[in-house]
């Protein structure tokens, strides 16, 4: 067919052909070829995920919309990919940008100003988003951030909920509405001041989530014993049988693990990729060795700080019937080790 031929194709069959056309890139070079293929290209190319890297690339979107605002429902999947900045820009695409139509929105976003406009564009729309199932993270939950989860509250399935420092307290207030999201199968979690309770004061609020991963910084020197683990635990934590792949990171203290394996009894993929320290075998191995070997599918990854004698970690390591195979080994000198169970 040659170009002068192309309008003789309807705009309905245009996009239709463009739909199979996958990078962003070849999309543009389409709505290049003649007038009538320009339309079906922007059509396809707001279909599919857009991320947002700078000012420029958030005006050029801008730009496209404010144009022609019925165009902002064709966008459903968008990445950001930028500073913590809110612009005057950036919070005019929002109203542009925002429809019912939204499926995923990624990336984090830490600027309080982005959520309240975010909210304010929100209530244009009182329970009409049936679509969006993923929505940014943030590095510690605010009151503006989750005001802005809680419009998804019917269909997010993944959530990023951090507790910083300085909001311990909105982040555990917060928690106690995480029972509303009713779909909510995939959750990660960060805190650094967390300590088992803690924990469980959100865990318990999400009896759906099928995936957990944890970025543990609790310092693994002060490690409930067993006994007094098993009577907290039994006295004060409600399980949960919804759980099957739990992946954990930055630390992991035994009393957590044997928390997790009593909470969540059905887990049957674990897991763990952390840095070791001087005390982590002699006070964690052992007891994380035993609550875990029955769970069918295990990953367990340390890095090794150049501060650390390899040789008698490997020599520990292996007494635990791990072959230990070198993974990578960093600039720095950090050695990342992969411990693969001996048959």
């Amino acid at each position: 067919m040659t170009v002068s031929n192309t309008s003789i194709l309807s705009e309905e069959i245009l996009i239709l052909i463009m739909s199979h056309v996958g990078p962003l890139s070849q999309l543009q070079e389409c709505r290049l070829v003649c007038k009538a293929w320009c339309n079906p290209g922007l059509i396809n190319m707001l279909g599919q995920e857009i991320t947002l890297r700078s000012e420029l690339g958030i005006f050029r979107l801008y730009d496209i919309l404010v144009k022609d605002p019925s165009k902002g429902f064709l966008v459903k999947h968008l990445v950001f990919d930028t500073e913590d900045s809110c612009s005057f820009v950036l919070k005019e695409l929002l109203y542009l940008i925002l429809t019912p139509n939204m499926e995923t929105i990624k990336g984090e976003i830490n600027n309080e100003d982005f959520y309240n406009e975010f909210n304010k564009v929100m209530q244009r729309w009182p329970n009409k988003f049936e679509k969006l199932h993923q929505m940014t993270s943030c590095d510690e939950v605010t009151v503006p951030y989750f005001q802005a989860l809680m419009h998804f509250k019917d269909t997010l399935q993944a959530m990023v909920f951090n507790i910083g420092e300085y909001s311990e307290g909105v982040a555990y207030e917060c928690a106690k509405n995480l029972s509303q999201f009713i779909r909510l199968t995939s959750l990660k979690m960060e805190g650094w001041y967390q300590r088992l309770w803690n924990m469980e004061e959100v865990l318990k609020y999400c009896p759906y989530i099928e995936e957990l991963s944890l970025n543990i910084h609790e310092e693994s020197g002060n490690v409930l014993e067993p006994p007094a683990m098993k009577d907290w635990a039994e006295s004060a934590v409600e399980q949960q049988y919804n759980l099957k792949t739990l992946s954990i990171q930055t630390n992991c203290p035994a009393d957590y693990m044997q928390y997790l394996v009593y909470k969540y009894p059905n887990i049957d993929s674990i897991r763990i990729d952390i840095e070791l320290d001087d005390d982590f075998i002699e006070i964690n191995m052992d007891r994380i060795i035993h609550l875990i070997r029955d769970i069918p599918n295990k990953q367990i990854t340390f890095t090794v700080g150049t501060g650390l004698s390899f040789r008698e970690i490997i020599q520990d390591l292996q007494a635990y019937s791990y072959h230990v195979v070198i993974d990578k080994v960093h600039v720095n000198g950090d050695i990342r080790l992969v411990l693969a169970t001996m048959a």
